[in-house]
């Protein structure tokens, strides 16, 4: 897949283990493929989930509102983001963290321009806290922000998935995977690897989309070699 721009979408729950929300291998490895991909000549932007530090579904059991439970989440991919800068920070990477949730003396207020501004000077971009708003998906988020970068490839890194399946493949061993979709037939077929907002944003401004599994980090760099992995969805 030939790419001058990409958005990489990191789930929150692929950068821990079973004992700890912080694996800090993994987000070794992950800052190790953001650089070789910068390296490449790609400029690159990230949103990252925060599964690992809270997911607003949890929220019922602690007796939460919905809406602190969601604002919750949002706050949660802060950490990732900012740990994430550290370690490209020590490995010679530029990076800026960009946040849709405002955190006094911590956080950078999203802004469109800055940001691409940033995006074309080489630097990468990270963006926390989602759409800034509550029952939005972070999936949502790295569509809405694609759109607005001017991006037109989201790289969509998934937990333990390796692509989209006609079923849940660890339920039913005969699920069969796709290795290409439209977005249409992804509506139509109700699958549901993505939420239907993120979808019709991709589908609206033709932003493609892989879908891969993250938990192998070297699937990063195979993407962009054009390797086939994973499966792509696309308008046509």
């Amino acid at each position: 897949m030939s790419c001058e721009k990409v958005l990489l979408k990191i789930s929150g729950a692929s950068l821990g283990n079973d004992k700890n929300g912080f694996d800090l291998s993994v987000f070794k490895e992950v800052a190790k493929q953001i650089k070789e991909l910068v390296h490449s000549g790609i400029k690159v932007a990230i949103v990252v989930g925060g599964g690992n530090v809270w997911r607003g579904s949890l929220g019922a059991s602690y007796h939460l509102d919905p809406v602190k439970a969601d604002y919750l989440g949002m706050t949660s991919t802060l950490y990732n983001g900012y740990l994430l800068e550290g370690l490209l920070k020590q490995i010679g990477v530029k990076s800026v963290v960009y946040s849709a949730v405002r955190v006094k003396n911590l956080t950078k207020k999203y802004s469109k321009i800055f940001a691409r501004q940033d995006l074309q000077a080489g630097k990468v971009v990270i963006l926390v806290g989602g759409t800034g708003k509550p029952f939005c998906t972070t999936d949502t988020a790295a569509s809405l922000r694609a759109s607005e970068l001017g991006i037109d490839t989201i790289l969509m890194g998934k937990n333990g998935v390796d692509g989209v399946y006609s079923d849940d493949p660890r339920v039913n061993k005969k699920a069969r995977k796709f290795d290409h979709l439209t977005y249409d037939e992804i509506l139509e077929k109700k699958l549901r690897v993505v939420d239907d907002t993120s979808i019709e944003i991709c589908k609206k401004n033709n932003i493609k989309m892989l879908v891969f599994n993250i938990n192998d980090m070297d699937n990063i760099n195979r993407v962009i070699k054009e390797e086939s992995i994973g499966t792509l969805i696309e308008g046509e």
